[in-house]
């Protein structure tokens, strides 16, 4: 809805929601709070002023498709970018911190401790993992004692996870590890990822709009004659609603 805010919940607090029932008594009512938070959308936008013979020039595909298809093409790069600069606002409950220069056996070993250790974090279902590429390229180079890929895409034999074709994603233990480029990530620094349940992590955007204009030069001067405008729009947001269910992870490569 444009620019609107609206308001979305977020979790608090809750006690004594569910138990034992005994028959013919009404349960006695639990707590449950929840604070409101604002969501302001915020738009995304560009154009690209084209000569009047480029646009005219046809082909197949033509030149303003070729255009648009690079204008979509950064509107999605916009909405990773604005994801991870999201995320990098939020205060995890706990952090999971890998360790530094942890590699290979030692890295999967944190990770599926960590893992295990989330089985205990009643109520959320930590699958999504977006991964900084310092520690994403250390899972994906990780080897045991004898050199036995951990990750490998084919055939994996003893191993917790596995890796996609092209190493798109990889399954760390069961969860879902995608790379993300928006991601901050500094050789020989502490780098953050993030893991989390995607059901109170949300985000909103619109498909990307196509606008056409009578153009104007790269200095701005309205020129409908020999220019033709061609524009993209459209808005996102993003929030959180419970940060229970959201884990920073650290991890530094040198030491």
């Amino acid at each position: 809805n444009g620019v609107q805010p609206f308001l979305f919940p977020k979790f608090s607090s809750a006690s004594g929601l569910v138990g034992d029932h005994t028959e013919g008594t009404e349960p006695t009512s639990g707590t449950y709070v929840t604070t409101s938070q604002t969501i302001t959308p915020t738009a995304i936008s560009g154009k690209a002023s084209i000569t009047r013979e480029v646009w005219d020039m046809g082909g197949n595909p033509a030149v303003s498709t070729l255009i648009f298809n690079q204008m979509v093409r950064g509107y999605r790069e916009g909405l990773e970018s604005a994801t991870a600069t999201f995320l990098n606002t939020l205060t995890a409950a706990t952090d999971i911190n890998l360790g530094v220069a942890v590699v290979d056996d030692a890295l999967a070993s944190a990770w599926d401790s960590a893992v295990a250790e989330l089985q205990f974090a009643r109520g959320y279902d930590f699958s999504m993992f977006a991964g900084e590429k310092v520690l994403y390229k250390t899972f994906v180079d990780a080897v045991d004692s004898t050199g036995r890929k951990l990750y490998a895409q084919i055939n994996p034999t003893n191993a917790n996870g596995t890796a996609a074709r092209r190493f798109a994603r990889l399954d760390l233990g069961g969860v879902i590890g995608v790379p993300s480029w928006a991601l901050a990530s500094t050789a020989g620094s502490p780098n953050n990822s993030w893991l989390f349940d995607p059901m109170f992590v949300h985000g909103w955007a619109t498909v990307p709009q196509r606008l056409e204009f009578p153009g104007s030069t790269q200095a701005g001067a309205y020129a409908p004659t020999a220019f033709v405008d061609l524009a993209i729009w459209g808005y996102r947001a993003l929030a959180n609603s419970d940060i229970g269910a959201v884990r920073q992870v650290i991890f530094d490569s040198v030491a």
